[in-house]
């Protein structure tokens, strides 16, 4: 089953050499070469693209040092042109021993505020111990 149209994308999807009377051959030729592309770009459209599925993620990694409490707390520029939609926590471990990652079940807590990504709380980390964070944005 095609998809649903929930544009406002016409129904005609390609352009036709008998729509234009009295143009030349190479013009059939180039219309060929262009309903190729149009065609493709139409079915991606009516497929329901949108700016969250053309977004590429991006990857954020910082060294920080969790507080004496055990959290961790950080900000950084947004990477993406929109408000993210998600930052994931990728990876964590202890800095320098890649496979030391820590024992509790953990994710970031996180907000925006005039571009700029804050991260609000890492939970459950070894206090005062130097992290590599790798966190996945869109």
């Amino acid at each position: 089953m095609p998809p649903v149209n929930f544009s406002n994308l016409p129904t005609n999807q390609e352009f036709k050499f008998e729509n234009y009377p009295g143009a030349e051959q190479w013009f059939a030729q180039f219309l060929q070469s262009l309903n190729l592309f149009t065609t493709a770009v139409y079915q991606i459209l009516n497929g329901g693209v949108t700016y969250q599925n053309l977004l590429v993620p991006k990857v954020y990694t910082a060294t920080v040092t969790a507080d004496a409490s055990g959290d961790m707390t950080f900000n950084f520029t947004n990477p993406l042109r929109i408000n993210p939609t998600a930052v994931l926590l990728g990876n964590i471990y202890e800095n320098g021993q890649p496979s030391s990652h820590p024992t509790n079940s953990t994710s970031a807590y996180w907000h925006v505020s005039q571009n700029t990504i804050y991260v609000d709380q890492i939970p459950n980390l070894t206090a005062s111990t130097t992290y590599v964070v790798t966190l996945l944005i869109f």
